[in-house]
């Protein structure tokens, strides 16, 4: 009977250590999950620091690309203002000489016409008007190449004027992405989209310009340093993951060693009680065989050759027989017993459960009461207050 209860016991230990494996290998799955979910917060993170740094890096190749355009901008108003103040210079003495020489002409013909001349003089005045003549022409010949220069300029000017806006534009539009992206709502954006680089205080907006792009500059600084920290953090809480999940996956695999050894040990025994069982059930069968025929000759159905046949070892076979039913009656008693003790727990506790929950919905109801007591009770002393104030 005592090995009966040792293998009992030694069952009970190892479902009883399947129940906490199977625990302990539920609550790891979901540290499993846990850690993946971090894991791909952690790539998500990394992806907008990505981001993040892809846009910092086009902005600054705007800067330079805007820096650029201001630089050649200036050198072109420069050498076209420069330009158009010779050729304006050259037009007012043009312009000049063009007025002397009708002045003199005109009071040439007027000396002509009050005067006789010599066909020297007239020969003379002849050729210098075809001299004049000639350089009025070669003035407006000069006048009408730097009209032409000058619409070929404008032209220009033009063209490059819708490069600088289109540049502008991409500019404006990338410092609105990377100013939400840092601050948020910047007003700053709706000043630069009034401003145009075609105007003529532009440059002078450009320093304010360059201004808020420093304080962006700073602003993004210190949002890559925050990242970075976030980061550093990130990275050291899964370092810290990583070696938690080492460890667990450590004891998870001790845990599977113990399960298999423990399943091994389980299925060794199993065999060993299966053997035994056979070899009692064998056993059984033959005490069977002689209770028969002891009860056969207790009821005088044997005769007396039958008795004389009976051994010694038969005997000692029968009385093993009643030992082993014995044995199996009271281990069966026991098991029984367990169970109706735990069948009887959980009455008395489903009984406690149900007392318990009666007593709440108890404890519910005279609350309820006694709060629509005191509601009334305060209407009550409201309505009296109200007389007591109009008395």
């Amino acid at each position: 009977m005592e090995n009966y209860k040792e293998e009992n016991d030694v069952l009970l230990q190892v479902v009883e250590e399947d129940g906490d494996i199977t625990q302990q290998e539920s609550e790891l799955d979901i540290q499993i999950d846990n850690l993946k979910s971090e894991i791909q917060e952690l790539r998500k993170d990394q992806g907008e620091v990505q981001k993040l740094e892809s846009n910092i890096r086009t902005l600054e190749e705007d800067l330079k690309q805007l820096e650029k355009f201001r630089d050649t901008l200036q050198e072109k108003l420069n050498a076209n203002k420069k330009r158009k103040d010779g050729l304006e210079e050259n037009i007012k003495q043009f312009c000049a000489e063009i007025a002397d020489m009708k002045t003199t002409l005109a009071a040439k013909e007027k000396q002509l016409t009050t005067q006789s001349v010599s066909g020297e003089e007239a020969r003379a005045l002849r050729i210098r008007k075809d001299v004049i003549t000639a350089r009025i022409q070669q003035v407006k010949n000069e006048r009408q190449e730097i009209g032409n220069e000058n619409d070929i300029l404008l032209s220009s000017n033009f063209k490059e004027a819708s490069e600088l806006r289109e540049s502008y534009r991409i500019f404006v539009r990338a410092y609105e992405d990377i100013s939400r992206t840092v601050i948020g709502e910047d007003p700053f954006i709706a000043t630069l989209a009034h401003h145009s680089p075609n105007e003529p205080k532009f440059l002078e907006f450009i320093d304010e310009i360059e201004g808020k792009l420093n304080e962006l500059y700073d602003n993004v600084n210190s949002c890559i340093r925050k990242v970075e920290d976030e980061i550093t953090g990130t990275c050291r809480k899964k370092d810290e993951v990583v070696q938690r999940n080492s460890l667990l996956v450590e004891n998870l695999k001790q845990i599977q060693r113990r399960t298999s050894k423990l399943t091994h040990d389980f299925n060794l025994k199993r065999e060993d009680w299966k053997d035994e069982h056979k070899k009692l059930m064998s056993e059984v069968d033959m005490a069977q065989n002689e209770l028969d025929s002891l009860l056969a000759l207790r009821n005088g159905k044997v005769s007396f050759d039958m008795i004389v046949n009976i051994s010694h070892s038969e005997l000692f076979l029968a009385y093993r027989l009643l030992r082993t039913i014995n044995a199996i009656d009271l281990h069966c008693y026991f098991q029984l017993s367990a169970h109706e003790e735990l069948v009887e727990a959980r009455k008395e506790l489903q009984s406690r459960s149900i007392e318990i929950e009666e007593a709440s919905k108890r404890t519910i109801n005279e609350a309820t009461m006694k709060f629509s007591m005191l509601l009334d009770v305060w209407e009550h002393l409201r309505v009296c207050l109200l007389l007591l104030f109009r008395l």
